[in-house]
């Protein structure tokens, strides 16, 4: 992106010499997992020919507030949409990119969202601070899957890892909540970390970049078995009061048993 509110897409095939390839008179935000399609904060770019970027929808007034995500087949985009007379996520059918249209709407004011790679979920976070799952199958009747209750979360930041079975949430305090969200219908806390912002998942979701207080960035092996296997080996037995100290939102499990 540009000062001047312009995106300029370029071919990184040579890391070294980037050339530029064509631009978009918007900011960007996110491609589609396909490659085909730009979002942005005023609409949607057709980039699959990038020297020659086409719009393909634009955003209403209400939509353009850079919260924009793609399903993983690339065929729908969620949009949050802040409406005085009733804030919503609106879903766009880009898959005939001749012809977008809005399909459905999801029923919540989201201050954040995403899909998980897997499937037709989307996950939302809204202006109260609740986190909930919703299966966009059908994306005319969008149903609930779930709602995710714990710590108290801010709207900030929500990642989810690769294979989409791990979800990232920036809780109160400089907390980071994760949860298991292999099966979407039952979503499980897997731990909390203090001192820490989810910032990005690497390629395996075994590793989380988290922005700590102090400025710097660290990396959390997230691995629930090998973080398990290394603190049994240090501490053989893992008592409820030592375990309430270090993760007082999870409910104890005797994880050292031998």
């Amino acid at each position: 992106a540009t000062t001047a509110g312009r995106g300029m897409l370029w071919d990184d095939s040579d890391v070294q010499r980037p050339r530029p390839l064509g631009a978009v008179s918007d900011t960007p935000i996110v491609f589609s997992p396909n490659g085909r399609l730009l979002a942005g904060t005023s609409g949607v770019w057709d980039v699959t020919d990038p020297a020659r970027p086409r719009l393909l929808l634009r955003f209403t007034g209400s939509q353009t507030n850079g919260l924009v995500a793609f399903s993983p087949d690339s065929d729908l985009v969620a949009v949050a949409d802040w409406n005085p007379g009733g804030s919503s996520v609106v879903l766009w059918d880009v898959h005939d990119s001749g012809r977008p249209r809005i399909v459905g709407r999801v029923p919540v004011p989201a201050t954040q969202l995403t899909f998980l790679p897997g499937g037709p979920v989307l996950a939302t976070i809204t202006f109260s601070g609740s986190v909930r799952l919703w299966n966009v199958a059908d994306p005319a009747s969008p149903q609930p899957v779930a709602g995710l209750t714990g710590m108290p979360v801010r709207d900030q930041q929500l990642l989810v890892s690769p294979d989409g079975t791990t979800l990232a949430i920036a809780g109160a305090g400089s907390t980071t909540q994760l949860w298991n969200v292999a099966d979407p219908t039952s979503p499980a806390l897997l731990a909390v970390l203090t001192d820490a912002t989810p910032e990005a998942f690497d390629p395996t979701g075994q590793t989380l970049a988290v922005l700590a207080t102090d400025g710097s960035v660290r990396l959390r092996d997230i691995n629930t078995a090998q973080v398990i296997a290394r603190i049994c080996q240090s501490r053989p037995i893992l008592d409820a009061v030592t375990w309430q100290r270090y993760t007082p939102n999870v409910p104890y499990q005797p994880i050292c048993i031998r």
